[in-house]
């Protein structure tokens, strides 16, 4: 197998690698993109330019707003977990939470965050928080910078927001609080990741991620608890043809219980991982 390697050393090398290397890709923390070499979807011969030197892509800090984290693309998950916890005000944050019922420790000591939004994973476990949460990306090429917001990052077809040139430097997360999140496992493989936001008494918005390789799915439910469900409900089925109605109602389900955690107050609620 054919392949280059390159320690970028800045932002605007890596975008010259990128534009002038054939089959060029960001390594950031490894997980997904050195899975895609090993499973041989990525074609030979190919380039891999490391961005874990680049200062920029290194930092986490939270912005004087106190409402965003701003998070590096080289920035590993534990790495988060660690400056979150050490911020006692973002210890409640189901954002933080969430990461630690990421993989094993292996895993998050590896994984850069932005790994998974960069390479637009639609079965990574973090879509519905950030969806939930809301945030944006930082991108640029060639000299050349825009922001894109989570909740435009697929297409219908989850292939990469990213054109071809373009680097993701940094995400943008704001820091809500009002939202929980489980995940559900139907076998060691397969699972479901489910968030859920009250917006009043009679409002909810719900993301759920992990659905069969689709975009995770966001929308607006209104009405008493009942209707709430029969939306979700025929809006899974709507938007994902084919699922199978167990799923469904899996979702359903998890989406009704963490509405009664919020209703009860939720800022201590630790996500669950439940088994089939």
């Amino acid at each position: 197998m054919n392949s280059r390697y390159f320690y970028a050393q800045s932002i605007e090398e890596a975008v010259y690698l990128l534009k002038h290397e054939p089959n060029a890709h960001i390594l950031g923390g490894g997980q997904t993109l050195i899975n895609q070499v090993s499973k041989m979807e990525i074609g030979s011969p190919f380039t891999l330019i490391d961005i874990s030197r680049i200062k920029e892509c290194q930092t986490i800090s939270l912005l004087t707003d106190h409402n965003r984290l701003e998070i590096g693309a080289a920035v590993k998950l534990a790495e988060i977990i660690q400056y979150m916890y050490k911020n006692q005000a973002m210890q409640t944050n189901q954002l933080e939470k969430m990461l630690r019922s990421m993989g094993d420790t292996q895993i998050r000591n590896a994984a850069s965050f932005c790994g998974t939004i960069a390479n637009s994973d639609p079965l990574s476990d973090i879509w519905p928080a950030l969806l939930i949460a809301g945030g944006t990306g930082y991108l640029t090429s060639n000299g050349k910078n825009r922001f894109l917001h989570f909740n435009n990052w697929f297409n219908n077809t989850c292939e990469k927001s990213l054109h071809k040139t373009e680097f993701l430097v940094k995400v943008e997360v704001n820091m809500a609080t009002d939202y929980v999140y489980d995940k559900f496992y139907f076998s060691e493989s397969e699972r479901v990741t489910v968030c859920t936001r009250m917006r009043g008494s009679r409002h909810s918005t719900v993301a759920v991620g992990g659905i069969d390789k689709y975009r995770p799915l966001l929308t607006d439910l209104k009405g008493d608890i009942e209707q709430q469900q029969k939306m979700l409900f025929y809006y899974l089925n709507v938007m994902v043809p084919g699922l199978p109605k167990y799923k469904s109602h899996v979702v359903v389900h998890m989406m009704t219980e963490q509405i009664k955690e919020l209703e009860k107050g939720g800022d201590q609620y630790e996500p669950r991982a439940f088994q089939k």
